[in-house]
C-alpha cells in the first residue's frame, strides 16, 4: 500500500515526460489499432517488442487506444504504476526469503527495511511513474530469479521453467542478461555441477 501511494501520487500532474514515453505509447497504440511495432515502414526500436505488445493490450483493455497521446501516456502510467508497485513486493519478498535462518523478529525488520528503502528508492520511484520499460524489464528478471531459488534443487523443472522465464525477460529488455547469471554465478560459487548445467541450460533456451 505504501509503494502504490508513493507512485500514485502526482502520477498524473507530474511536468515531466520523456521522450521514450511518447514513442513508446504511439508504439502501443499502432499495434493496438493496425497490430505493427512501428508507424512507419522502417526499423525503429531497438528494444525487444514485448513491452509494446503489453502496452497495447493494456491500452485495448483500458479503451484508450484511440484516445490522445496524452490521455493514452496517462493510462500507460498506471500500468507501469502497478508493476513498480509489485517490483517492490518481489524486492521485499527477496528479503524475507534469503533471511529465513534469521529469528522471525530479524526476519520481519530486515523485510520492513528493505521494502522501504525501495518504496523510497528515486531511481525505482521515478521510472515506476513514467511509461517506461525498465519496469516491466525488472518485473520479468525478479520473477525469474524468485523462480531459480525455488528450483535450485530440482534441475529437471529448473531447465524448463527458467528458460521459459529468461525468454520473457529477454523480450523484455536484453540488459536483463546481467541479472540472469546471477544464478549461474551461485552455482558457481557453490561449486554445484548440477545446478550449473542447469543454469546453462536454462540461459541457452532463454537466449534460443
Amino acid at each position: 500500500m505504501a509503494a502504490a501511494f508513493a507512485l500514485y501520487y502526482n502520477v498524473f500532474t507530474s511536468p515531466d515526460s520523456l521522450y521514450d514515453e511518447v514513442v513508446y505509447t504511439r508504439a502501443a497504440q499502432n499495434v493496438a489499432l493496425h497490430g505493427q511495432l512501428t508507424w512507419t515502414t522502417q526499423p525503429l526500436f531497438v528494444h525487444p517488442p514485448l513491452f509494446f505488445l503489453v502496452q497495447a493490450g493494456w491500452l485495448l483493455l483500458t479503451r484508450s487506444a484511440h484516445s490522445s497521446l496524452i490521455s493514452a501516456i496517462q493510462s500507460a502510467r498506471l500500468l507501469n504504476m502497478g508493476i513498480g508497485t509489485f517490483n517492490v513486493v518481489l524486492v521485499a519478498g527477496f528479503a524475507w526469503r534469503l533471511s529465513a535462518y534469521a529469528s522471525s523478529r530479524r526476519q520481519r525488520i530486515l523485510t520492513a527495511v528493505v521494502a522501504v528503502v525501495a518504496i523510497l528508492d528515486p531511481v525505482l520511484l521515478r521510472y515506476s511513474r513514467q511509461d517506461v520499460i525498465e519496469p516491466l524489464a525488472l518485473m520479468a528478471t525478479l520473477v525469474t530469479l524468485h523462480l531459480a531459488w525455488s528450483l535450485r534443487k530440482r534441475p529437471a523443472q529448473y531447465v524448463a521453467w527458467i528458460g521459459l522465464a529468461t525468454g520473457f525477460a529477454l523480450l523484455t529488455n536484453e540488459i536483463t542478461v546481467f541479472a540472469l547469471f546471477t544464478p549461474l554465478v551461485f552455482a558457481l560459487i557453490r561449486r554445484d555441477r548440477a545446478l550449473i548445467r542447469a543454469t546453462l541450460g536454462a540461459l541457452l533456451i532463454g537466449i534460443i
